[in-house]
């Protein structure tokens, strides 16, 4: 499948493209910047070093889209699940983004990986059903189990900034290769067999988010946080402490602002 044809099916069946855009979205196309921060649920003010937050509007599936005027971004919060995610991305296609950084939390997998830690992903397996209806024209056809990567470039860029200002301020920095799943409850009776897949973390939008934005030709990296480890025993059901509430509240507010600001320096200046 490629993106023309998504495009060409909207308007075989009356939906307009920029109509799309907008109602997916809540903003015309025109105001998304160059620079695109999406994520699933983390609102823009966790990321206090960013600056300004001005909503532009509320799109479909409690999609907001704000405008960051301080760091010349624009920031997607499309909600929780692949769906919303790739509808997200799948819609920047039809704006001027060139570029995404997708920064979310990420389950670990690994008893090494701490609450707070930053995960630079490299993989992530596709465990997710929304996948599937970008993945081929043939609906049958199940991506279940493919591996999705990074724009390579981006990855390279991002990795280096991320291990600099990981340094700098004391965080550990992992390399994540994950599994994005569909469910938080019965993701447990599969651990075993994601770990066995070489998998060390989870989420739940990655993959489809990778797939979306390759199919729209924007090149995409993953900076995430680690919320919880199933490895050590401590997962997203269980509860955390104060303590991991803090250092997950410091590294999301004051250290992944600079790793932001400096991967999407050089659009910002060309703007």
């Amino acid at each position: 499948m490629q993106y023309a044809d998504l495009i060409a099916a909207m308007r075989r069946y009356g939906a307009a493209p920029e109509a799309a855009c907008r109602r997916t979205l809540g903003v015309e196309a025109t105001r998304v910047r160059a620079g695109v921060i999406v994520t699933p649920g983390w609102p823009p003010e966790r990321f206090g070093a960013l600056g300004r937050a001005e909503l532009m509007g509320r799109g479909l599936n409690s999609v907001r889209a704000y405008d960051l005027p301080d760091c010349g971004l624009t920031y997607v919060m499309a909600g929780y699940g692949a769906p919303v995610v790739l509808d997200a991305v799948l819609a920047l296609g039809l704006t001027g983004c060139q570029r995404v950084l997708f920064v979310s939390s990420v389950g670990a997998l690994d008893p090494d990986m701490a609450i707070g830690d930053l995960v630079v992903t490299h993989s992530t397996v596709c465990g997710d059903g929304a996948s599937r209806y970008i993945a081929s024209a043939d609906l049958a056809f199940d991506a279940f189990g493919e591996r999705m990567t990074p724009d390579a470039a981006l990855l390279d860029r991002l990795d280096a900034i991320a291990a600099r200002h990981c340094r700098a301020c004391g965080v550990r920095l992992h390399v994540g290769r994950t599994f994005c799943t569909d469910t938080l409850f019965a993701q447990y009776a599969h651990i075993d067999a994601i770990r066995a897949r070489g998998c060390n973390g989870l989420d739940m939008e990655l993959a489809a988010a990778l797939r979306a934005a390759k199919l729209c030709g924007l090149p995409i990296a993953a900076l995430s946080c680690v919320s919880d480890n199933t490895a050590a025993g401590r997962s997203l059901l269980n509860a955390h402490t104060e303590a991991d509430e803090r250092r997950r509240a410091y590294v999301r507010g004051e250290v992944m602002p600079g790793i932001v600001r400096e991967l999407f320096e050089d659009l910002v200046n060309a703007g």
